[in-house]
């Protein structure tokens, strides 16, 4: 049988050279190592002139015109706003281009995806908060963005997320892009920690970048499930300690973004959580009384008790908003009633994160009661039915013996049929941006 014709790459590294796999070119770090973690050696010093850089060349629209990791890294100290666009077609042609960023390039694509991100955040509604404050804030955001290129990145990640679902027949090139976007823009974001002498004066970009991962991840995790349940939750719990750890980085600087035009989004998400967790949850009642009464030890009943008490407070924050507003329809909310949502993850103690690791039945109890309050939002792309697959999931892992302490997801599920997608195309839910 004759051998596929297929396009060599003459000027790919040594290492895709020898594994005989087609090289993007990216400079000093091509991504095919980046994803098998090799070390990348190319035999000539410096990349040969490509007619791909040209605007008559068109922009590529697969993963070799985005940056890795390291080439984005030489770039962090340049702004985006003095960095050159190129003029070429709207149209993306198949032929293969050097990562644009790499060299200093804006590409059409980018431009399109700042756009479409542009476009949903001027017609999110959020629980009281006007729309006068959310064009500040994200005038605000973007002024950041096109002098921080890690939060660049990152709102350019989620933009290409979002495509990727209103657009099926893209899906998985909009996917490749979204995902060596979110990679480029981790590895500026720890550049900049690194190198940042001054906290205070890129904390909007931090807590921003922050959210956005946040949600892009949480996006991520229960959406793109490609495994079994063991390696979901491995994923799951390894997106907690990212979440956390990354927003960790914000600590010490509230008083200072309350100076700035994120002012009304902080007062209102701290304003639906306060107090929550003392508050009764009835979807919480029974798992609180099984809790109290079973056999643990401190140190996993301290945890549970933390876990169940930020819960609670997520699940307050929904009924403000949802008892205020008789036309409150579950879709279109970032901050108020979703703030529970995005927040319990990153509430949560480590040592809850541990023993969801671990597997340990009261633990993914708790989980599969979070995910009722996913559940409540799928029609947000953003988590569509990934709260209906951990509860049921969940349950199956567990089995019979458990079923009390589960009674309150499988109750949630109940009162709706589960969904039956059109084979190959992936659902939509909703047009809000989270």
């Amino acid at each position: 049988m004759p051998r596929r014709p297929h396009r060599k790459s003459r000027n790919g590294c040594l290492a895709c050279k020898k594994r005989h796999v087609k090289c993007n070119e990216a400079r000093p770090t091509c991504l095919n190592c980046v994803n098998a973690e090799l070390t990348c050696v190319y035999q000539n010093k410096a990349p040969p002139p490509s007619s791909s850089l040209s605007p008559a060349a068109g922009i590529s629209y697969t993963a070799s015109s985005l940056p890795s990791p390291a080439p984005t890294a030489s770039v962090s100290g340049t702004p985006y706003s003095q960095v050159p666009v190129t003029s070429a077609p709207p149209s993306w042609s198949p032929a293969s281009q050097q990562s644009a960023l790499e060299h200093g390039i804006v590409n059409m694509l980018h431009l399109e995806l700042i756009t479409h991100a542009r476009t949903v955040a001027d017609g999110m509604n959020s629980f009281e908060i006007s729309n006068e404050e959310r064009r500040n804030a994200v005038e605000e955001i973007l002024q950041h963005a096109f002098q921080t290129p890690y939060l660049m990145h990152e709102i350019l990640s989620v933009s290409a997320t979002h495509l990727s679902i209103l657009r099926p027949s893209q899906r998985l090139l909009l996917r490749n892009h979204a995902t060596e976007l979110q990679t480029s823009a981790l590895s500026l974001f720890n550049a900049s920690m690194q190198n940042n002498h001054e906290p205070t004066l890129d904390c909007v970009p931090r807590f921003v970048f922050s959210s956005l991962l946040g949600s892009q991840m949480l996006h991520d995790t229960i959406t793109d499930r490609d495994g079994d349940f063991t390696t979901f939750i491995d994923n799951f719990v390894r997106y907690l300690h990212v979440t956390k750890g990354v927003t960790l980085n914000i600590q010490g600087n509230w008083e200072d973004l309350h100076e700035t035009a994120l002012r009304p989004f902080l007062e209102a998400g701290e304003k639906s959580l306060r107090g929550g967790e003392v508050e009764f949850a009835p979807e919480c009642g029974k798992l609180e009384t099984l809790l109290k009464s079973a056999d643990l030890g401190p140190t996993s009943a301290k945890a549970y008790e933390s876990a169940l008490g930020c819960l609670k407070a997520a699940y307050y924050a929904h009924r403000q908003v949802v008892g205020s507003d008789p036309h409150f329809d579950g879709t279109p909310l970032l901050y108020g009633a979703r703030t529970g949502v995005y927040a319990w993850p990153i509430l949560v103690p480590t040592e809850y994160a541990e023993l969801v690791l671990q597997r340990r039945p009261e633990a993914l109890a708790i989980l599969a009661h979070y995910a009722i309050l996913l559940h409540r939002y799928r029609d947000s792309w953003m988590i569509g039915d990934g709260g209906r697959y951990m509860i049921e999931a969940i349950t199956r892992y567990l089995g019979s013996y458990w079923a009390p302490w589960l009674a309150s997801p499988n109750e949630e599920l109940s009162a709706e049929p589960a969904p039956t997608p059109t084979p190959g195309e992936p659902s939509p839910h909703g047009s809000s941006y989270y």
